[in-house]
Order: C-alpha cells, then structure tokens, then sequence
C-alpha cells in the first residue's frame, strides 16, 4: 500500500504554478499558469468543450465549429479576456521514489467565455468598414 516503511515526504503539486528562473526561484516577469484539460471525447478525441464569443456590443454567440485543436485555437489571441467554467475531475498520487509521493488535482474545462480585447474588437470593426467601402467602389 501507499506509505512503505519508515518517513514518507508528500509533495503537493500547487494548482497555480510560478514559472521559475534558471536558479529555481520564482520568476518575476512570468505569469503564473495552471493546467487545464479539455473536454473531449472518445474515441474520436472531438472537443467538447464550449466556446461562446463576445463582441464588443455584449452579443454573446456559441461557437460550433471547435471539435478540432486547429479550430479552437482561433477563438485565443494575445491579450483577450477568459471567463472558465472548470470542474475538478481527479485527484492523482505520484510515486517518485520508495520514500516520497507527489499529489494534486487535474482539472477540465467546460465552457469558456471569449472577449476579444476592445483594441482588437475595434480593428476587426475597421477591416469590415474598409471592406464594405472597397466593395461599394466596384
């Protein structure tokens, strides 16, 4: 069983990670990150896991068209803001050696609510402006 003879050391995995310089400290200019899954499903490994856009008029529209890695991906750019609905769905135990284990919780992640920054939001509100213009010129 889980415990061996003598002193065991339990290590917790951390659910928020620091990402850590060369020297093993925590690094400054580094976001903190955590490990999240994605919902799919088997044997198809078809992503489940619901992705609703918002635009800049608060219009929230469901996304359909995420069941591959390639397809979800583009709803994610630099600096766009994340709401997540995540459940934890295992709580896992490592043996790293006879005297010491590691544990932690894996999470999914459910539904996540896309708000592309008003910067972006706005270009992406010129390039349609600038299309119509070119199109009314032919």
């Amino acid at each position: 069983g889980i415990g061996g003879k003598g002193k065991i050391l339990w290590k917790y995995q951390p659910i928020v990670r620091c990402t850590l310089s060369d020297d093993g400290t925590p690094n400054p200019d580094k976001h903190s990150y955590m490990k999240i899954k994605l919902t799919t499903e088997y044997p198809t490994n078809e992503i489940r896991t619901s992705v609703v856009e918002e635009t800049g008029d608060k219009e929230r529209t469901l996304r359909t068209d995420t069941t591959t890695l390639d397809e979800f991906v583009k709803y994610f750019h630099l600096q766009t803001n994340l709401r997540c609905m995540i459940v934890p769905v295992k709580l896992w135990i490592h043996q790293v050696s006879p005297t010491e284990y590691s544990y932690g919780l894996t999470f999914k992640l459910i539904k996540v609510l896309v708000r592309l920054p008003l910067t972006r939001a706005l270009k992406n509100q010129d390039d349609c402006l600038a299309d119509f213009l070119d199109s009314d010129s032919d």
